[in-house]
């Protein structure tokens, strides 16, 4: 919350997890709330919309605020994801495709 540069950070990171993990579930937690604010509410907002996040939570590691709220919320968020009957059934139609691979014989009598 206090280094305007971390929103751009998180972009690029965000552009690796859409590419690397496009189903992953997002939640931006902004930590240090206990010192001053440097990045507008608005522009993590912003960000929270543009990058698709489940959720915001304002936190701080060093005092501990909004530290159980946040996992508390998280957990049940993550439970009602992962237990709908759209996203179990989407577990199961999914395929791996698997090559087989011949490694060729080097027998010295072939």
């Amino acid at each position: 919350m206090n280094d305007p540069a971390s929103l751009q950070y998180l972009s690029k990171w965000d552009e690796d997890i859409c590419l690397h993990a496009p189903k992953a579930v997002k939640f931006l937690i902004a930590n240090k709330c206990d010192l001053e604010k440097l990045i507008p509410a608005e522009s993590m907002d912003d960000f929270v919309a543009a990058h698709n996040c489940e959720d915001l939570f304002i936190v701080s590691a060093k005092t501990g605020s909004g530290i159980e709220d946040a996992l508390q919320r998280i957990g049940e968020k993550l439970l009602d994801i992962f237990s709908t009957p759209m996203f179990l059934e989407s577990q199961y139609n999914e395929t791996v495709e698997i090559n087989k691979f011949v490694i060729p014989s080097k027998s010295c009598c072939s």
